[in-house]
């Protein structure tokens, strides 16, 4: 079954009901999927999807998903326009959240509860939220990417593996409510609106 199949009307309802209710979404615009085939080989399937770092002065990039583990680019590895994570996100902001105006704040949180209701129904996990920082300007540009990784037989039995190997402590490949959970828990702690 292709992307257009398996995520298409939902993907579309959430996106008009997006447009027409002005009900905020940042998920990143799907403008295109294309079937691609080469000779005799399998079909691949390529979604077209709007770059969220065109246009952008940027001073930092992070792809958050809501987990520290394993999420951190060292300072010797950092280059510029390298996308930094979730450790190196706390880290730049002293283990403050970045605040944000009343209005772009609550805007922002409103669209990740929205966005993830949608993946968690489609049984989609470890997207991420692409931050795009420029201090100077004062600007944040966020949108929710890598909306295609569908939990899966595979993935259970990973997430099960992990969790009897590590004794206890939670694998990073989990199931979709959790990771929804997850993730709008370290967006929210992540992200601050003021209160004025």
């Amino acid at each position: 079954m292709c992307i257009r199949d398996r995520y298409g009307p939902k993907y579309f309802k959430h996106m008009c009901k997006a447009i027409a209710h002005q009900m905020p979404s940042i998920l990143v615009k799907i403008l295109g999927l294309y079937k691609v085939k080469v000779g005799d080989s399998e079909p691949r399937y390529i979604a077209v999807m709007e770059n969220l770092r065109y246009g952008s002065s940027s001073t930092a990039v992070y792809d958050l998903k809501g987990s520290l583990k394993r999420r951190y680019v060292r300072k010797e590895e950092r280059s510029t326009g390298k996308v930094l994570l979730d450790t190196n996100f706390k880290e730049d902001n002293g283990g403050e959240p970045l605040i944000l105006e009343k209005k772009t704040g609550e805007r922002l949180i409103s669209a990740i509860h929205n966005d993830t209701i949608l993946l968690s129904k489609m049984n989609v996990m470890d997207y991420s939220l692409l931050a795009i920082i420029d201090k100077n300007e004062k600007t944040v540009k966020a949108g929710i990417i890598d909306i295609f990784r569908e939990f899966n037989a595979a993935e259970l039995f990973e997430y099960h593996t992990k969790r009897a190997i590590n004794l206890g402590v939670k694998p990073t490949v989990i199931e979709p409510y959790s990771y929804k959970r997850r993730f709008r828990d370290a967006m929210n702690k992540y992200f601050l609106p003021t209160a004025f």
